[in-house]
């Protein structure tokens, strides 16, 4: 599957009159890093697609509802078939996750650094 490259920003890469175009296993990392950065119900043509943000949003952050919250969140992307390994990285308010999960295919895809609160 091919789909149109953004930025950090959310922003279409656009250079030279031309769109900047990713795929494969660039495509999946653009696709987990949208799902996490979307609050649940944010986005109108799909309420189901997101984030609930409210294990990370708690006082008492609790890594095991919030592990839940990533798993349930990337259910919905059906070129993953499990999520083998989530490792949360806190800094200041912001927090990141490095994520092992099992592609359709059985290989794995490993993504390091993605924001899923700022």
């Amino acid at each position: 599957m091919k789909t149109l490259l953004l930025n950090s920003e959310g922003d279409f890469v656009f250079e030279q009159g031309s769109f900047f175009m990713v795929e494969n296993d660039l495509d999946l990392a653009q696709s987990v890093s949208f799902i996490l950065q979307t609050a649940k119900g944010e986005w109108f043509l799909n309420p189901n697609l997101g984030l609930d943000r409210d294990a990370l949003l708690a006082k008492n952050f609790n890594e095991s509802l919030a592990r839940d919250s990533i798993i349930e969140a990337l259910s919905y992307e059906p070129r993953i078939s499990a999520v083998e390994e989530i490792k949360f990285n806190k800094l200041g308010r912001t927090i990141f996750v490095d994520l092992v999960v099992k592609k359709q295919d059985e290989t794995t895809l490993q993504l390091e650094g993605v924001s899923v609160l700022a």
